[in-house]
């Protein structure tokens, strides 16, 4: 299945930007350790762990657990 990483910021000049990061294709179980370890390397590679402010995400239950406070602890 495939999982888009969009990142919304507001830039120097003041203006609301989104840009579509990455498109993750996940293979095996679509299980939050999975997910989890998707965006941390994509994060990772473009070097914005300390940028990050907010994760929206749909209410699926392995969202939810992606979000836990150990799992944020994971990327940062």
């Amino acid at each position: 299945s495939l999982y888009k990483l969009v990142i919304y910021f507001i830039n120097n000049r003041g203006r609301f930007n989104s840009f579509l990061l990455s498109i993750l294709e996940l293979t095996g179980q679509y299980i939050s350790v999975n997910i989890t370890n998707s965006i941390v390397a994509i994060i990772t590679k473009f070097n914005i762990v300390n940028k990050l402010g907010y994760f929206i995400t749909n209410n699926a239950p392995n969202n939810n657990t992606l979000l836990r406070p150990t799992r944020i602890k994971r990327i940062q």
